[in-house]
């Protein structure tokens, strides 16, 4: 006599793209809202000023995820750190009816998955150049003067099919080279550009001559 096939239930994936969006936005007390202690995306004093100037001149777009049960924060601590130094009473929160597992995975995720993309500097430089002309203040957008100074000033060129690969096509001996990173590298790398900064006590060296420094200290050690 055959064996009745055992019916197996497959288990749904759960967007929770779309099971964030339709949990409606409350208000709480910003001080009911807790922080979360095992919170590994960390916010230094110039990530919590540049998202003080922005909610400062935009106010609160986007309301903090939590756990509805705990009141813990799953996304948004640099906003609730600014808005309670800026003096907010009252946040606007999307609470999640999840598990602590849940929480803390998702909090990883939105975290991880914000840091992968890039900016196409070109685009921003255009755009940082209209803001400019029509008067607005930059210092609200999160780029520091030494960052902004060189995105003003840079021009973009068509390479030159026939230059041959990173070769200035002037057959000049000074060539420049572009390099990409990805969002991951550059964050280790902007924190030894900010190290060099500090130990040549020098805020207003560029990126390239920092990287410059950078390799070529390496080089004298090996």
């Amino acid at each position: 006599m055959a064996r009745k096939a055992k019916t197996v239930a497959v288990e749904e994936p759960v967007d929770f793209g779309q099971m964030i969006a339709a949990v409606p936005i409350e208000v709480w007390p910003l001080e009911d809202v807790i922080l979360d202690p095992n919170n590994a995306n960390v916010h230094d004093r110039r990530s919590i000023d540049a998202i003080k100037a922005s909610i400062a001149k935009f106010g609160q777009v986007e309301p903090l995820i939590l756990r509805k049960s705990t009141g813990i924060l799953i996304a948004g601590e640099g906003r609730w750190v600014a808005m309670q130094e800026l003096g907010f009473a009252h946040v606007e929160v999307r609470p999640l009816d999840v598990d602590a597992t849940t929480a803390a995975m998702l909090s990883l995720t939105l975290n991880r998955t914000a840091e992968l993309s890039h900016f196409d500097f070109e685009n921003v430089a255009a755009q940082l150049k209209g803001f400019k002309a029509d008067g607005h203040d930059l210092g609200v957008l999160g780029w520091a003067d030494f960052e902004l100074q060189p995105l003003l000033e840079a021009k973009w060129e068509p390479r030159n099919p026939s230059s041959g690969g990173d070769a200035n096509p002037n057959g000049d001996e000074d060539s420049t080279h572009a390099v990409v990173f990805s969002s991951g590298q550059w964050a280790v790398i902007s924190q030894a550009i900010n190290r060099i900064r500090t130990n040549e006590n020098d805020s207003l060296i560029a990126n390239a001559r920092a990287i410059e420094l950078i390799v070529a200290d390496w080089m004298s050690g090996t």
